[in-house]
């Protein structure tokens, strides 16, 4: 009797980077995303840390996701950009309800972060506080389209829109990985998704 044969799907590797000020969640994020307890009361990020996550993707597709969380002090941030290089994805993050970090975008968002060869996406968290909003959807939406950049809102405390970012994150980075795939493919203006 023949065996029948199991081909193990190919397993892509990826590397996004999260960054932004201080508090605006990006730990938070990680941890929602990676399915570890999530908590308010956690402590800083002292430089740098990362949670690994395979995801499965249409058409078998699977990539293994290294995901960097970096610390948002304003000492830590040379070496912040020191990691962007080699980063396939990169999510900048702010806090819909604290102006400045929207504001410090400005300066996060800077040539060495402009790489064509990175897909980039301007987050908005704390989507679930909209009573306590400073920044509106519109104002993040613009800024991100004036960068080429996606945009998204999301909740690290109630999950909104948390899967949707690493799963356009992770197809974006396989397509990155496996050029010609439609398997990264996205409806989103921005050049890097195009079909080519």
């Amino acid at each position: 009797m023949a065996q029948e044969s199991t081909v193990q799907p190919k397993i892509t590797m990826g590397k996004m980077l999260l960054f932004g000020d201080e508090a605006v969640g990006k730990t938070c994020l990680l941890l929602r995303f990676t399915g570890e307890t999530f908590t308010l009361n956690h402590i800083p990020t002292i430089e740098m840390d990362f949670k690994v996550k395979t995801m499965s993707l249409p058409n078998m597709a699977n990539i293994k996701l290294q995901i960097w969380d970096t610390a948002g002090q304003e000492r830590f941030r040379n070496i912040s950009k020191a990691y962007i290089r080699g980063a396939d994805v990169i999510c900048a993050l702010y806090d819909i309800t604290k102006p400045s970090s929207f504001e410090n975008m400005r300066e996060l968002i800077n040539p060495e972060v402009q790489s064509p060869d990175i897909v980039k996406f301007i987050v908005g968290n704390k989507s679930d506080m909209e009573e306590e909003r400073q920044v509106t959807f519109d104002e993040g939406k613009k800024f991100a389209d004036e960068k080429g950049y996606e945009f998204r809102e999301v909740s690290a405390a109630n999950g909104q829109g948390v899967n949707d970012l690493f799963l356009s994150a992770a197809k974006a980075a396989y397509r990155k990985k496996n050029p010609g795939s439609l398997t990264g493919w996205s409806s989103s203006a921005t050049s890097f998704f195009k079909k080519k």
